[in-house]
């Protein structure tokens, strides 16, 4: 130390009233911390809440998928058929038997089946059943499959049958990460938040498996299916949701001139047009796609329905397509974040057919302590599987690629 005259400054280091380091001065510092609310992202959190079927056995499992047949098949022949012709070519001939009746809308004809050729699916016919008018027929005219009509005494008919399609499967997927905390960390005094929890070692777990999850919301709509060899043994890894989807995709290409609600009510509607269709669909959508819909709404016949959704956490608009199928809309800034190029993607799912999997034994689950004895420190590892099981692919799809708002610009 040393004597000054007045008035002065203090500007010496380690006493300097503008050092933070300074010895004499307690810093001055809020005792909570600001936390951030934490979302996972709502795809994983509603497989989580409604579409969780039981643990499999086995790193691979199969499915099979019913299908509900149509009973209508269509001409088979560029030229098309005379109003004299009988042997007529089609799609599919296994819809009819001897003795059945064909309709077609189109001309009002029906016809009587006398005889099938399930080769060639070649159907002989007698035109103009019972006095209807015989008229030509032209190629993919529709031919619907009415009764197989039965004689007083005639025997049982034939019939047809159908055995399941392709199997369906997946794999299950396995991860894993850890980190260490020191015993001095652990022992260590942690600030008070303010909010119920404290910045505790405990406290930051939580924050971890927070991002893991994050990281399995990607991979449940992200991942595509297979298999690597390593040192040591098979990573297996499941099928994402977009992965599943062959078809039913509407991609905007960041132009928001190509999404109408005309346009979007149609696509939507061809979601719901297999039989397998549940009566209502999920659609989690990032902020643009989402703020896009709000500005259709002036243009729907039905006016869309906002509400909170308390399970998910999350705003939710209900819309009601032209044909009168029902969707919900949920605002999921966390899974589809601007950051990521994501906010202009949305996926449409049919939570009737969508199930999340794991593997026996293998929830997600925090485990402590699997160091060596002798350490001086403690490892945790937050570790678990998990499977997505969309059935029926043609009944979900995607939206990708709407652009941001000229407002948000």
């Amino acid at each position: 130390m040393v004597r000054v005259d007045l008035p002065y400054t203090t500007r010496t280091s380690g006493v300097d009233i503008f050092d933070t380091d300074n010895l004499f001065r307690q810093r001055e510092i809020d005792a909570q911390l600001d936390m951030l609310n934490q979302d996972d992202g709502t795809f994983l959190k509603a497989l989580d809440l409604w579409s969780t079927k039981e643990p499999v056995g086995q790193p691979l499992y199969f499915w099979v998928e019913d299908e509900i047949l149509d009973i209508f098949t269509q001409i088979n022949l560029a030229a098309g058929y005379a109003a004299t012709d009988t042997s007529l070519v089609v799609d599919d001939s296994r819809l009819f038997v001897v003795n059945s009746e064909i309709h077609v809308p189109r001309t009002l004809e029906n016809m009587f089946v006398t005889n099938v050729d399930y080769t060639t699916h070649t159907l002989t016919v007698t035109r103009g059943f019972n006095g209807t008018p015989r008229v030509a027929l032209v190629d993919n005219d529709v031919l619907l499959g009415g009764i197989a009509h039965l004689p007083e005494l005639g025997d049982a008919n034939e019939g047809t049958g159908r055995t399941p399609d392709t199997e369906r499967y997946n794999f299950i997927s396995r991860f894993s990460e850890s980190f260490r905390i020191s015993h001095l960390q652990e022992v260590a005094t942690m600030i008070e938040t303010g909010q119920g929890k404290v910045a505790s070692v405990e406290w930051e777990v939580i924050n971890k498996m927070f991002e893991i999850k994050r990281k399995v919301n990607k991979a449940l709509i992200f991942q595509h299916r297979g298999t690597t060899t390593t040192g040591d043994g098979t990573i297996y890894v499941s099928h994402g949701f977009i992965h599943y989807i062959q078809d039913n995709v509407l991609n905007l290409g960041e132009d928001n001139s190509n999404l109408s609600w005309p346009i979007l009510s149609d696509w939507l509607d061809t979601l719901f047009e297999p039989t397998a269709s549940s009566p209502e669909k999920l659609c989690n959508a990032g902020e643009w796609l989402f703020g896009a819909l709000n500005r259709m709404r002036r243009d729907m016949s039905v006016p869309a329905v906002d509400h909170f959704q308390p399970d998910l956490k999350q705003d939710m608009l209900t819309v009601k397509t032209e044909r009168g199928n029902t969707v919900n809309f949920v605002r999921d800034r966390q899974g589809f974040p601007a950051e990521e190029g994501l906010s202009g993607w949305g996926i449409v799912v049919d939570m009737g057919h969508a199930f999340k999997r794991e593997f026996v034994d293998e929830p997600m689950t925090w485990r402590r302590n699997i160091q060596p004895n002798q350490a001086h420190f403690r490892r945790d590892e937050y570790w678990g599987s998990f499977s997505l099981e969309l059935r029926h692919p043609e009944v979900h799809g995607y939206i990708r690629d709407a652009g941001v708002s000229i407002i948000d610009r």
